[in-house]
């Protein structure tokens, strides 16, 4: 199964709500404090900010330099963060190492939260150096002072879990692995005991890193002890039922399982349709991810109907400017696409760029699926000056974030040469083609991609009057496709 680069909505399973001790005046803060997190952790921003702004008022009367005013200024400025208010969240999370640096070395769980929170600004921000840098950081605050912790503390393996997801999502997939399962033994081996719902989760984690490596195994195996323990918890909450299965549908989807898929979001449809008033934000999830298997299956007016419902729910709930409104525009848009309907597809491609660039930035990885999907759009129209332009883009971010030698930057430049070819820029597509050669003979394995690459290179020598050339690469193709089957 092809590797993929696994999107974490890190900060709703990652943030620590850990027991503090209540001593007076700091009762009304910690009740702000955590009712602030729980409106965030229901998408209910405005709410949380709310509340957050209350805790850091009652915070301040707990002293300038109290690291619990720093625990409330991080958590606000997460929240404004996934807002896309970069200058107000960038402003607290200042002040909040200003504290941190007042009390150093601040030791104890408040500063590892806190430590933490920072972590996962800096982790959605692409910024993985200064994450990884906060994330050792809340590890040591909680290690120094605790004594009676150690690191097979719950505590400690929640923040390791949150490491291992910077590492996934810097391509570190053995370290990942390696503290994700830690994680996994360290909460089953606790007091909470191996069916609690904290195990449900470690395993719903451990199941996204296994999908992202390929490992169709573990994470089939990791999701359904995940809903076997999901199912025999209270019965009044299915939300994380749904969830689970969910994701073990989409899963299905993409090993090309469609019939397992299938009943598996019927059941949590049913779920959400009881529960649709009180968590519509379910139902959409569901209702997005049956439209995406009508898509695979080529009924594209229901997909286009379940699409259409599944957006309106989330605009509802979320407003417009959200990365989950985001990624419903670029799979219905994928919907007309199929149909060659180019009119309908490009602006949801183009909706689903601007709440990207609003939010994550105009340099982040995740922008490349659609700027490869304007592009091809464009190349589809014969308008090619967009298309290089949507090309040269994606190929830009995936260079800087990844390396000149990863396959992703392989493929751009494959699809940059195709594209040159069609216009008959035949010089500059030939040394794409050849950049594009080396960098997939050096990773391996991909015999298709690879003779893909020499079939199209082939075809532009032939154009070219180079017949000998092309019939050696074609010769190398055909190869490899034998070897494959």
């Amino acid at each position: 199964m092809k590797i993929q680069k696994a999107v974490w909505f890190i900060a709703l399973t990652g943030i620590i709500s850990w027991p503090l001790a209540i001593n007076g005046q700091e009762a009304f803060w910690k009740a702000k404090n955590d009712a602030g997190w729980k409106a965030a952790r229901k998408n209910d921003y405005s709410e949380a900010v709310k509340l957050l702004r209350q805790a850091i008022e009652e915070a301040e009367k707990l002293g300038a330099t109290d690291l619990r005013l720093a625990l409330s200024q991080a958590n606000l400025s997460w929240v404004y963060n996934r807002q896309g208010e970069h200058a107000q969240a960038d402003e607290l999370a200042r002040n909040c190492q200003e504290i941190l640096e007042k009390n150093a070395p601040a030791k104890g769980f408040i500063p590892a939260r806190t430590l933490n929170t920072l972590a996962l600004i800096h982790q959605d921000r692409q910024e993985f150096s200064k994450s990884e840098s906060l994330y050792r950081g809340a590890l040591a605050a909680a290690l120094e002072k605790e004594k009676n912790i150690g690191e097979d503390h719950p505590v400690v393996a929640q923040i390791q879990s949150n490491l291992a997801k910077l590492y996934d999502l810097q391509g570190r997939f053995r370290e990942a692995g390696a503290l994700f399962r830690h994680s996994l033994k360290v909460v089953e081996k606790s007091k909470l005991g191996p069916e609690h719902p904290r195990v449900a989760l470690c395993l719903e984690t451990l199941a996204r890193h296994a999908q992202a490596c390929g490992d169709f195994t573990e994470a089939e195996t990791s999701l359904l002890r995940a809903l076997e323990i999901r199912k025999k918890g209270p019965s009044k909450d299915q939300m994380p039922l749904s969830r689970d299965l969910n994701d073990l549908a989409l899963l299905y989807l993409g090993a090309g399982k469609r019939d397992e898929a299938e009943p598996l979001l019927q059941e949590a449809l049913s779920i959400g349709e009881k529960s649709f008033q009180q968590q519509p934000l379910e139902m959409a999830l569901t209702l997005h991810n049956l439209a995406t298997l009508r898509y695979q299956q080529g009924q594209y007016e229901k997909a286009d109907s379940l699409f259409q419902r599944a957006l309106d729910l989330r605009e509802r709930s979320l407003g417009e400017n959200d990365l989950r409104v985001a990624a419903t525009c670029r799979n219905w848009a994928k919907v007309y696409q199929a149909q060659g309907k180019w009119s309908e597809a490009e602006p949801l491609f183009q909706r689903s760029r601007t709440i990207q660039e609003a939010l994550l930035g105009k340099d982040h990885l995740d922008l490349t699926a659609n700027l490869d999907s304007l592009a091809a759009i464009h190349k589809k129209q014969n308008h090619y000056a967009e298309a290089e332009q949507f090309s040269l883009r994606a190929l830009a971010i995936r260079e800087n974030a990844l390396g000149a030698e990863d396959r992703a930057v392989a493929a751009s430049l494959h699809n940059l040469a195709n594209l040159y070819k069609e216009e008959k820029k035949f010089p500059q597509a030939a040394p794409l083609y050849e950049r594009s050669l080396a960098i997939k003979e050096k990773a391996g394995a991909d015999h298709a991609g690879l003779a893909k690459i020499l079939e199209d290179y082939a075809d532009l020598l032939r154009r070219t009057n180079q017949p000998e050339q092309a019939d050696q690469l074609d010769n190398r193709a055909r190869f490899l496709r034998e070897q494959k089957g």
